[in-house]
């Protein structure tokens, strides 16, 4: 079967769970959470996709681990279900793939906002009315600071991009410079 199938039905199943017993905050953050973690820590990725290192119930509790306070139950009865159908190698991407169909199912887009310094919360949300003018929702907005940027920022929802960056504007003009010179020489 195609695994984007799986890992759409298992985070489509799991968001219904969640709507369910309304346990969908907790668990979408702490899936983001893990998601991150994942993401940024590739030996654990590897170790939890790899069939041979560790079984699935210590990977389980290792994942644990991310959360002091306490693992959401359904978040942890999930991952043992994914365990016991030998898809926990998919985790990051049904992870990502329920937060995703968890904020629409409650009315939030998923932006994103690549920007140069840290923004203040009233640029976040002018973002938050500009997409709540024109869908109609709300947007949770992940915001990713990249200094290579210079200034401006890129924003991202559904696929739609709006950039405003000076590294971009610099790129478009010298682009624009060589092509002249092309002509010229």
């Amino acid at each position: 079967m195609n695994e984007s199938l799986i890992r759409t039905r298992y985070a489509r199943a799991l968001v219904r769970y969640v709507l369910e017993c309304g346990r969908g905050e907790q668990v979408c953050a702490q899936a983001e959470t893990l998601a991150g973690i994942m993401a940024s820590v590739p030996e654990l990725k590897r170790m939890i996709a790899s069939r041979d290192i560790v079984s699935s119930r210590e990977k389980i509790a290792l994942l644990h681990k991310a959360f002091p306070e306490g693992m959401e139950n359904a978040l942890d009865r999930f991952l043992r279900l994914l365990a016991d159908h030998d898809r926990i190698d998919m985790l990051e991407e049904i992870l990502r793939n329920f937060t995703d169909q968890y904020r629409r199912a409650i009315g939030l887009r998923n932006a994103h906002l690549h920007i140069a310094v840290q923004p203040d919360e009233a640029l976040l949300e002018r973002l938050r009315k500009l997409v709540r003018k024109q869908t109609g929702d709300d947007a949770h907005i992940a915001v990713e600071v990249d200094p290579d940027l210079i200034g401006g920022f890129i924003f991202d929802i559904d696929d739609h991009i709006i950039d405003t960056s000076v590294s971009s504007s610099l790129e478009r003009i010298r682009a624009q410079f060589n092509q002249i010179n092309r002509r010229i020489v």
